[in-house]
C-alpha cells in the first residue's frame, strides 16, 4: 500500500508539476512579444520565468518528500535529509538528475524520487526547447543580431560549396510571427 500511495503521490505532483510549467511557458509566451521592451531584457525576463518555475517544482519535490519523510519510505546514505531544507537539496539533485549520492531513496520514497527524476528530465528539455525557439524569434527583432544574420555576415550564413557565393540563411526553423486569425473566404 505505501508504493501504491506514494506512486500517486508522485503522479499528482508530476501534474502539478506540469500544469505549473506549462502555465509559466504560456505566460512567457504572451508577454515576450511586448514592443518597446528591448530584446535583451525580453530574454533575460524569460529565461528568469524558466528558472524560477524549475525552483517551484524542486520545491513542490522536496516539500513533499519533507511531509511524507517516514511515512512513506525515507532516506538513507552518507547525509539522509533531516530539515525541509536538506529535503529541497535531495529535490533539486533529484530533479536535475545529477545524483550526488549523500542520500538515496529507501522503500516507498523511491516511486516519488523516480517520478520526480523523469519529470525533471523532461521539464527541463521542454525550458531548453523552449528557450531555443523564444532565442530565435526575439534574435530576428533585434536589428544588430538581424543584420548580422540577414545582412553583410557571409561567414554566419554559410558560403556555397567552391562558389565563394554566400548562401541565404536557412530560417525554415524560425517560428512566424503570430498572426491575427483571419477567415477562409467561402468556396
Amino acid at each position: 500500500m505505501d508504493g501504491a500511495a506514494a506512486f500517486g503521490l508522485a503522479l499528482l505532483a508530476a501534474c502539478t508539476a506540469l500544469i505549473v510549467r506549462y502555465e509559466v511557458l504560456r505566460l512567457t509566451l504572451v508577454l515576450a512579444p511586448r514592443p518597446g521592451v528591448p530584446v535583451r531584457l525580453r530574454m533575460l525576463g524569460a529565461m528568469g520565468a524558466l528558472l524560477a518555475a524549475h525552483g517551484v517544482c524542486i520545491a513542490l519535490y522536496g516539500a513533499l518528500a519533507w511531509a511524507v519523510d517516514g511515512r512513506l519510505g525515507s532516506f538513507a546514505g552518507d547525509r539522509p535529509p533531516a530539515t525541509l531544507a536538506d529535503h529541497l537539496y535531495v529535490s533539486a539533485v533529484t530533479y536535475t538528475c545529477i545524483g550526488f549520492g549523500d542520500a538515496y531513496p529507501v522503500g516507498a520514497m523511491r516511486a516519488l524520487v523516480a517520478v520526480e527524476s523523469l519529470n525533471g528530465l523532461v521539464l527541463i528539455g521542454w525550458s531548453a526547447t523552449f528557450a531555443y525557439l523564444l532565442m530565435q524569434r526575439l534574435w530576428l527583432e533585434d536589428p544588430a543580431v538581424r543584420d548580422r544574420v540577414l545582412g553583410q555576415a557571409p561567414l554566419q550564413r554559410g558560403l556555397l560549396r567552391g562558389s565563394g557565393e554566400a548562401a541565404a540563411p536557412d530560417l525554415s526553423l524560425v517560428p512566424p510571427h503570430p498572426q491575427p486569425h483571419q477567415e477562409r473566404p467561402a468556396a
